[in-house]
C-alpha cells in the first residue's frame, strides 16, 4: 500500500500534525491522520510552495502530484500500447499489426502509429518510452525522431480532427551491437488528451540529424512503446 510521507524541505522546523520535523527530515503520516492531512489546507499550501515535498514509498512526487497523493490518493499507469500500421498520408484508418510482428522499420516520411488513451491525468505530461533496435555497423553515430499526434473526434469510425502536432527528440547515440536495445522518452502535454475519448495517436518518423551529428545508415526497428503518467483515485 502506498504510504504518505511529508519532506520538510522549508529551511526550519515546521509543525505537521502536532510533530515537530527538522529541515530536511521526513515525517510517515500514520493512517488514522490521513482524513486529517487530507483536509489540512496550511501542508497544501506548503505541498504548492515546496516547502513540503511529497513521497509516496517510492519516489518523491512533483507538487501537483503530492498534493492529489495526500487529498485523494494517485496511481502511477505503467502499460505496454499496440503498435499498429497507419493507412495514408493523415491515416483515417487504422489496422493493428499481425500479432507476430515485433516491431515496425521507420521510413523516412513514412510513420507508424501507437494509440494512447489517458484518463484522469495528475500532472502536465505524459510519459511515452521507445524502445528500439538497430543494426548499426559503425561507433557514435545518432538518430533523431519526430513524434506526430494526431487525435479523434470521438466518434466510431475514429476520423481525424486536428492538424499534426510534431515533436522532435534525440539525438540518441547508436552502438555497433545490433541486438542492443536503446529507449528514449519523450513527454507530451496532458492537453492533448482531454478530447472526447482521451485517444491520441502517436506516429514516429526518423529525421535527420544536425550536421554536427553522423546518422547512422539502418532505420531503427521499434520493438515496444510504453506509456507512463499519474491519475487520480476515483
Amino acid at each position: 500500500m502506498a504510504k504518505k510521507i511529508l519532506i520538510n524541505n522549508s529551511g526550519e522546523t515546521l509543525q505537521i500534525l502536532r510533530r515537530e520535523v527538522e529541515d530536511q527530515s521526513q515525517y510517515e503520516i500514520p493512517h488514522y491522520f490521513w482524513d486529517e492531512l487530507s483536509d489540512n489546507s496550511d501542508i497544501a499550501d506548503k505541498i504548492i510552495s515546496g516547502d513540503l515535498i511529497v513521497n509516496n514509498g517510492d519516489e518523491t512526487l512533483t507538487a501537483e502530484v503530492g498534493l492529489a497523493h495526500i487529498q485523494n490518493g494517485v496511481l502511477k499507469v505503467s502499460r505496454s500500447m499496440n503498435i499498429i500500421a497507419g493507412l495514408g498520408e493523415n491515416c483515417p484508418e487504422l489496422i493493428q499489426l499481425n500479432s507476430a510482428s515485433v516491431g515496425f522499420e521507420v521510413e523516412i516520411n513514412d510513420k507508424g502509429y501507437v494509440k494512447a488513451r489517458a484518463d484522469n491525468i495528475i500532472g502536465d505530461s505524459v510519459g511515452l518510452t521507445f524502445y528500439f533496435c538497430s543494426s548499426n555497423t559503425e561507433s557514435k553515430k545518432y538518430i533523431s525522431f519526430k513524434a506526430h499526434i494526431l487525435t479523434t473526434n470521438g466518434s466510431a469510425d475514429k476520423y481525424l480532427d486536428q492538424k499534426d502536432q510534431e515533436f522532435s527528440f534525440g539525438p540518441v547515440e547508436l552502438e555497433t551491437d545490433p541486438y542492443k536495445i536503446f529507449k528514449y522518452t519523450v513527454q507530451l502535454p496532458a492537453t492533448l488528451f482531454q478530447n472526447a475519448e482521451h485517444f491520441i495517436f502517436i506516429g514516429l518518423e526518423r529525421v535527420e540529424n544536425s550536421t554536427s551529428y553522423e546518422t547512422p545508415i539502418s532505420n531503427p526497428i521499434i520493438v515496444q512503446i510504453d506509456q507512463t503518467y499519474w491519475k487520480k483515485v476515483i
